[in-house]
């Protein structure tokens, strides 16, 4: 419990992702709100699908009245294990409901999809959809193997749609692209904490930004250079207006 949290006005939410309400480490995310100075338990959330070795809640991000979770343990029949998922989560009232199971269009085992999660908000400038999140998978092989990915969905009018997966043209074996991401407005900042690029595993931060409805990367990867090798640049990430903060734990 507290592996993972995310914060907006006056509610937060915490991942708890060896929960085991539905199979061991299966996972959940707890809500809690404020009034008055006083915080209170408002909901535990659980996913519809939810087994054991999930990891729900290992990922979290809250954004007025919608969360985001991210499952990356979740197995899928005919793919494999650690495929992952997320879930978006919506409230009414005080009551909080399962509103979409996000799924990658090409799902891979072990791509811990869901490993990252991060919402855009009302900030987001797209102008033809109502939300914009972005799902990390760092073990995604597409370009090489566990290369890494991230996917951005759009909601609109309630449908949600895949609206790009985002890659590092030039990824490197191991390169763990996706294990952090962060959104806002229509840019989103995406940490690969194993890039070899200015020095071995000294990890780097992209840049993506959306502009109707194509997103491109609007900066070279940038790292810290020169630097010890295996500092992980990347291993989180947060953007505010005028500023992108890096963890770089080692």
């Amino acid at each position: 419990f507290g592996e993972t949290v995310a914060a907006s006005h006056h509610t937060i939410a915490v991942g708890a992702p060896g929960d085991d309400d539905l199979g061991a480490n299966s996972g959940a995310v707890y809500v809690f709100v404020e009034t008055a100075g006083v915080w209170s338990l408002e909901a535990k959330l659980l996913p519809s699908d939810g087994a054991a070795g999930d990891e729900f809640g290992a990922s979290v991000d809250i954004e007025e009245d919608l969360i985001l979770v991210g499952a990356p343990g979740r197995e899928m029949v005919g793919v494999g294990l650690d495929v992952g998922a997320a879930y978006a989560f919506e409230r009414s009232g005080t009551v909080w409901t399962e509103e979409i199971q996000l799924l990658a269009s090409d799902p891979g085992a072990r791509n811990l999809f869901g490993a990252s999660v991060a919402i855009a908000g009302e900030d987001h400038h797209a102008e033809s959809a109502d939300q914009l999140v972005i799902v990390g998978a760092p073990q995604d092989s597409d370009v090489v193997p566990y290369g890494g990915s991230a996917y951005v969905f759009a909601e609109t009018a309630g449908v949600w749609t895949e609206e790009v997966k985002l890659t590092d043209a030039n990824a490197g074996e191991n390169d763990l692209f996706g294990t952090a991401v962060d959104m806002l407005g229509a840019m989103a900042i995406v940490g690969s904490p194993q890039d070899d690029d200015f020095v071995p595993d000294g990890g780097a931060i992209f840049a993506f930004e959306e502009d109707l409805g194509v997103w491109t990367q609007t900066q070279h990867k940038f790292g810290v250079a020169p630097s010890n090798p295996d500092r992980r640049l990347g291993s989180s990430v947060a953007i505010s207006h005028v500023a992108v903060v890096a963890g770089a734990p080692l």
